[in-house]
C-alpha cells in the first residue's frame, strides 16, 4: 500500500457537513405561527479555508469545530421570532460564515409538515467570502517565530488605527509586529453594520468591506500578527516591555521588549452591569441594531440610553417598523437637538425619562426589561434590547499615570504618551471627541511616523 506522504496532491475543496439538525424555531407569518415554535430541519455545508493545516497539525484548535458551528446555529434560532424562513436561514448563514477559518457556507432549512402532500418546504442560502480576500492567519505564539534580535516596533490593537499604523511602519522601513486577541483583525469595524457615509474619498460602506481592504494591505506588506492579549506593561528607562497571553490556552506568557510600542486598543461599549445582560448577549440583547433591523419589524424593542447613538438607533428601528421604547436615567435626553426633535416627532417611539433598566429577563432569549422609576418597578415586554450608554477605553493594563480621569491615554500631538519616550497611542484610546475612521487613520499614521523617527534618531541604542 502506498504511503500518502509520498504522493503529490492538493485538496481541491474541503467542507464540514452537519445533517438533519432538528430544532424548534419561531418562524412564520401565517395565523398561529406568530410566536409559536415549530420543528425545522437544518443542513449545513461549511467550506474550510485550510484543511491542510488541520490535517498536518492534528490539533482541534486549527479546525473549524462542528460543535461550535451547531452552537452558532442554535443561538440564532433561539434569538427571536423570524417572520420568514428566508430571514432565519440568511441570519444562520452569516453567523456561520463569520467564524474564523470558514470560506463559504450553504444552509438548507426545511419546515416540516407545513404543506399538504409534502413532507417539508424551505430554502437554501449560499454565502461566500470575497474570493479576492486573502486569509489573515496569526503567527504561532512561539518566541522562535519572533525576530531574534527583538522587535523594533510592536502595535497592540488590530482595528483601523492599528492596521493603519502597521501600514505606515512598513512604508517607512520599520515593519512592526501587530498584537490582537480577536479571531479576525478589524476591531470595531466588525460591529459597523450601517453604511459609513463620512469616509473621505470612499463610497459609503459597512465596516466589513473596509476591514477587508485593510487586510489586503496588511497581507500585501507581509504583515505579522500575534494573536494575544495585553495584560501588563512595564516601561523601563529605555525600550518598552509588555506581557501577553496567547489566545491558545496552552500557550505560555511571553515578554517582549520592543524599542517602541504603539497602543491602539480602542474602546468598548459601556455595560449596564445588570442581571441578564451578559447571559442574554446575542439572544435578544443586540450588539448592533443595523445587522438585525429587517427582522425587527413589528417587534417591541427597548433602547437604553439618551445620547446621539441611542436616539439614532431608536429612530432607525422605528423606521423599520419596530415598536420602540427609549429609556433614559436622566430627566432630559442628552442627544443633539436634531435627534431630540426627531424622536419627539416619531409616533413609534415612547420615551421613558428618569427611569433605569435594572434587569434583562428571559430564559433562552430576551423576554422583557425590568424598569425602575418614580412609580416603582415594572417590566416592559421586549424581543430585543440595545444598550447605548457610552464607551469606555480598553486601558485597564496601562499605568494610571498615563491616563486622564476617564481612562483615556494622555498624549502629545504626535501620539507620544506624556512623560514617556518609547510609548505611543492612537485611535479611540486618545478619547472620543471626534470618533471616526478618519481620525483613527490620521492618529495611527502620526504615531507610526513618530515611532519610526524615534528609532532612526536613537540608532541601535
Amino acid at each position: 500500500m502506498s504511503d500518502p506522504s509520498n504522493i503529490e496532491s492538493r485538496i481541491e475543496e474541503a467542507h464540514l457537513l452537519v445533517r438533519d439538525l432538528r430544532l424548534q424555531a419561531r418562524v412564520g407569518v401565517n395565523p398561529g405561527e406568530r410566536g409559536a415554535e415549530q420543528p425545522v430541519v437544518i443542513d449545513a455545508w461549511v467550506g474550510l479555508e485550510d484543511l491542510e493545516l488541520t490535517a498536518r497539525s492534528e490539533r482541534l484548535r486549527d479546525a473549524v469545530d462542528y460543535v461550535s458551528v451547531v452552537r452558532a446555529v442554535r443561538r440564532v434560532v433561539a434569538r427571536r421570532h423570524f417572520p420568514l424562513v428566508e430571514t432565519l436561514t440568511h441570519a444562520i448563514a452569516h453567523a456561520v460564515l463569520d467564524r474564523h477559518g470558514v470560506s463559504w457556507v450553504r444552509i438548507r432549512m426545511r419546515k416540516l409538515d407545513c404543506l399538504k402532500d409534502a413532507s417539508s418546504a424551505g430554502v437554501v442560502v449560499t454565502l461566500r467570502r470575497d474570493p479576492r480576500q486573502p486569509a489573515v492567519h496569526p503567527i504561532p505564539v512561539d518566541p522562535g517565530q519572533l525576530t531574534p534580535r527583538g522587535e523594533e516596533i510592536v502595535i497592540v490593537g488590530g482595528g483601523a488605527a492599528g492596521l493603519c499604523a502597521a501600514l505606515w511602519c512598513w512604508r517607512l522601513g520599520h515593519p512592526a509586529l501587530l498584537v490582537d486577541p480577536a479571531q479576525q483583525l478589524g476591531g470595531q469595524l466588525h460591529l459597523v453594520h450601517g453604511l459609513m457615509r463620512d469616509l473621505p474619498a470612499l463610497e459609503p460602506m459597512t465596516g466589513l468591506p473596509l476591514a477587508q481592504r485593510l487586510w489586503r494591505q496588511f497581507v500585501g506588506h507581509q504583515g505579522r500578527w500575534l494573536r494575544a492579549s495585553l495584560v501588563a506593561v512595564e516601561p523601563p528607562e529605555l525600550g518598552c516591555t509588555f506581557e501577553v497571553i496567547g489566545a491558545d490556552p496552552a500557550a505560555t506568557r511571553l515578554v517582549l521588549r520592543p524599542r517602541a510600542m504603539i497602543l491602539t486598543t480602542g474602546v468598548q461599549r459601556r455595560r449596564l452591569e445588570i442581571p441578564g445582560e451578559r447571559r442574554l448577549a446575542g439572544r435578544g440583547v443586540l450588539p448592533t441594531a443595523a445587522r438585525d433591523i429587517d427582522g425587527l419589524a413589528g417587534e417591541r424593542v427597548v433602547v437604553i440610553g439618551g445620547g446621539d447613538s441611542a436616539c439614532e438607533n431608536a429612530l432607525l428601528l422605528a423606521q423599520a417598523g419596530a415598536e420602540v421604547t427609549l429609556v433614559h436615567h436622566d430627566r432630559n435626553l442628552t442627544a443633539r437637538d436634531q435627534f431630540r426633535r426627531r424622536v419627539a416627532q416619531e409616533p413609534a417611539i415612547t420615551v421613558l425619562l428618569d427611569a433605569r433598566a435594572t434587569g434583562l429577563v428571559g430564559e433562552e432569549a430576551l423576554e422583557g426589561v425590568e424598569i425602575t422609576d418614580a412609580r416603582g418597578q415594572s417590566r416592559l415586554p421586549a424581543r430585543a434590547a440595545l444598550v447605548r450608554i457610552g464607551w469606555i477605553p480598553n486601558s485597564e493594563p496601562l499605568p494610571a499615570r498615563w491616563l486622564d480621569d476617564r481612562g483615556y491615554v494622555r498624549c502629545d500631538s504626535s501620539g507620544r504618551v506624556e512623560g514617556e519616550t518609547h510609548w505611543f497611542a492612537a485611535g479611540d484610546l486618545l478619547g472620543r471627541i471626534s470618533p471616526s475612521v478618519a481620525t483613527s487613520f490620521g492618529s495611527g499614521s502620526s504615531a507610526a511616523s513618530a515611532a519610526c523617527l524615534l528609532l532612526e534618531t536613537h540608532g541601535a541604542d
